[in-house]
């Protein structure tokens, strides 16, 4: 998970939950204090690689947040290092210190070791409230720079190979990028060039083809990205793409269509919907802007178009979505095992 939003993500949280950050731009660590019953301070740690490299630094850097604490509110102080860590390896070698410390994994969520405390003046309640690692879009704009790095590049790419394939046929010629990337089941059944699988996915009949996609692409991805991460999610799209098309290859040569040339994104498209429909659920029927009935409306309009029409690749649809969702439940099952595993 990035970095910068993780931080983000948590500051956030900490700022709802009454903390305040003292801290100069130029401190080695985030210093956020919360007056109660007594005064409270969360120093937060985002570099997990270079505290790995020099394990003490959390202390002495404590040390020196609370001598400036002390200094500007005269009170005695407790303290708690926050360490904003994607590897449970680093995060195990970061335990063992003089004061206690936490750890926030790559979904967002509390890392509590044993022998640290279970508690710190409500903060655990703050941390593991019900929200997840994504930035609300303001009504139903996506701002460009909003928009995570991934689902911008893949949009990128796909539209250059459209523009590419546009020029290459200028004057009625074929375009020699289509034939190269296209999956024509004819031809790859008697020669399997493997790779047209892959290409396929970042290929499109026209720009109406292209921009109906893209555009799915652009909101969705963009949802699914910031939820799970750059490569989370863009092993999701890869899989239920290249999953999409191999399942059409086998449903074209069982029908006898042989002469059928498919490409587009529709199949992994359709698999980060199916992506979204698992979070949806195990959000208990909403996610951000995006409710379970939504979620479904929306898979169902496009599949019954797709069914009405012809030369719509339906099955790419439907695999992909089944891929989507399958990936969805096995990544939870691996977070849930990671934070059961961290604490």
């Amino acid at each position: 998970m990035d970095q910068k939003l993780m931080r983000e993500f948590v500051e956030k949280k900490l700022k709802r939950g009454g903390y305040t950050n003292i801290a100069a731009a130029n401190f080695p660590c985030g210093v956020w204090i919360k007056e109660d019953t007594k005064l409270y301070a969360v120093c937060l740690f985002d570099d997990p690689n270079k505290l790995a490299a020099d394990p003490w630094r959390i202390d002495r850097v404590v040390d020196y947040a609370a001598q400036k604490v002390r200094e500007q509110k005269q009170l005695e102080c407790q303290f708690l290092a926050l360490v904003l860590s994607d590897d449970f390896s680093i995060s195990k070698q970061l335990v063992t210190g003089f004061y206690p410390r936490w750890f926030i994994d790559d979904t967002g969520q509390p890392v509590i070791f044993d022998g640290q405390p279970s508690e710190f003046c409500d903060l655990y309640a703050t941390l593991i409230r019900k929200e997840r690692f994504l930035d609300r879009f303001n009504g139903k704009r996506i701002a460009i720079n909003r928009v995570p790095e991934v689902t911008l590049m893949l949009v990128i790419l796909n539209i250059l190979i459209q523009c590419i394939v546009a020029v290459g046929e200028i004057g009625g010629k074929e375009s020699a990028l289509m034939n190269m990337m296209v999956l024509q089941i004819g031809e790859f059944v008697q020669k399997p060039e493997g790779w047209r699988l892959v290409t396929s996915v970042f290929l499109h009949f026209g720009w109406d083809h292209l921009f109906n996609n893209m555009l799915v692409l652009l909101y969705l991805g963009a949802l699914a990205e910031r939820c799970l991460g750059k490569w989370r999610f863009l092993g999701v799209y890869l899989i239920s793409g290249i999953g999409a098309n191999a399942a059409s290859v086998w449903w074209y040569v069982h029908q006898g269509d042989l002469l059928v040339a498919t490409a587009g994104a529709s199949g992994a498209i359709f698999g980060i919907a199916g992506l979204l429909l698992c979070i949806v659920l195990l959000s208990k029927g909403h996610f951000e802007e995006i409710t379970l009935r939504q979620l479904i409306f929306m898979m169902f309009f496009t599949l019954y178009h797709g069914f009405a029409e012809s030369g719509v690749n339906n099955c790419a649809h439907i695999v992909g979505a089944i891929i989507g969702f399958v990936c969805g439940i096995i990544i939870f099952c691996q977070m849930k095992k990671n934070r059961a595993e961290g604490r």
